[in-house]
């Protein structure tokens, strides 16, 4: 168990509004939460990797979309139809 004047340094209040400070390691059981949304949680293991042939140059990144303020449908068709493509440019 840590002595008083080492909790000073590694301790973090919960409901202390200023800057707060952590020089030790964080080792979370269950999760950290910022204004209620979990930032950090419990390690998640066990996913797949991925296989296939890697989508490198089939999508351009540097491509703009016009989407204004309210989603209309030829906007949103011209980005599904580039992820269209993207997909079937990675399988030939």
């Amino acid at each position: 168990m840590a002595k008083d004047s080492e909790i000073i340094v590694d301790y973090v209040s919960l409901s202390r509004v200023t800057q707060q400070n952590l020089s030790s390691s964080l080792n979370v059981n269950t999760a950290y939460s910022v204004n209620g949304t979990k930032v950090v949680g419990q390690r998640v293991i066990g996913f797949t990797p991925a296989i296939g042939t890697p989508l490198k140059n089939a999508f351009d990144a540097d491509q703009s979309f016009a989407i204004g303020k309210k989603y209309k449908k030829d906007e949103i068709d011209a980005l599904a139809n580039a992820l269209i493509a993207s997909a079937s440019a990675s399988r030939h």
